[in-house]
């Protein structure tokens, strides 16, 4: 195994010995070039110690950033989450209401017909269409309310 780890260079060629490849490929020529140049001259340059400087803070600012985005999304997921919660809660509430209501003038409705089927001797056609359309005024009355 290769002796000297401390630049990148050899630290990823000494990986790759210890993963099966003595002897790794270049990917190009241009890196075979600087590959022999290198090795010739066993010496870094100024450029060269730039260059993993750069790649060294790079890689720590994106991993800064990533983890600060995670947390962030995943704040913000969890606010939508609460969110939806409450909305569903308002919906429930809502729907239980108007089911309430609705009941209750269907109950009222019948309540109307028969006193005025039973107390006012009216007939059952004309008992229904008074119900109709006082139901049908309340409705419109509603409805108009809503547009303002």
């Amino acid at each position: 195994m290769l002796k000297n780890l401390s630049t990148p260079r050899n630290l990823f060629r000494g990986f790759l010995t210890l993963h099966g490849s003595a002897n790794p490929e270049p990917l190009s020529i241009t890196k075979t070039y600087n590959t022999i140049a290198t090795n010739k001259s066993n010496k870094n340059s100024i450029i060269d110690y730039v260059k993993e400087g750069a790649s060294v803070l790079s890689g720590k600012a994106a991993s800064y950033v990533s983890t600060r985005v995670k947390e962030e999304v995943g704040a913000f997921i969890d606010r939508i989450e609460q969110r939806i919660i409450t909305i569903e809660e308002r919906l429930l509430r809502n729907l239980l209401a108007m089911i309430i209501i609705s009941s209750s003038i269907i109950f009222l409705a019948l309540a109307v017909f028969f006193f005025m089927a039973e107390y006012l001797k009216l007939t059952n056609t004309i008992s229904f269409l008074i119900v109709g359309i006082i139901l049908l005024l309340v409705g419109i009355i509603i409805k108009g309310g809503k547009n303002k």
